[in-house]
C-alpha cells in the first residue's frame, strides 16, 4: 500500500501528517492528475491548501508557481529524479 500526502502517523502521543513531494493529490503517486491538479492552482482555478500545498511546493522555495510545474514535468518524463 502507498503513503501518500495527507497520511497520518501516530507517534506515541503525536499524530504526523505525511507530505509526499509532488504528490498533490494524495494517492501516493506522480501522474498527470498531480500536473493537472498544479495547473489549476497556478492559473487560479483550483487553489491548493495545507498540505496538498506543501506537496505541490516542489523546488521547497515557499511558492508554487510555473518552476514547480516545469520540474514536475521533468519528473514525469524521467528527466530528474527529486530529492529526497
Amino acid at each position: 500500500e502507498l503513503i501518500g500526502t495527507g497520511a497520518k502517523l501516530k507517534l506515541n502521543d503525536e499524530e504526523l501528517t505525511i507530505v509526499v513531494k509532488a504528490d498533490v493529490t494524495g494517492d501516493g503517486t506522480l501522474d498527470v492528475v498531480d500536473l493537472s491538479q498544479l495547473v489549476l492552482h497556478i492559473v487560479e482555478k483550483d487553489r491548493l491548501e495545507g498540505v496538498r500545498l506543501e506537496a505541490a511546493d516542489i523546488d521547497e522555495d515557499g511558492d508554487v508557481d510555473i518552476i514547480d510545474l516545469s520540474q514536475m514535468v521533468l519528473v514525469l518524463v524521467d528527466k530528474m529524479k527529486l530529492e529526497e
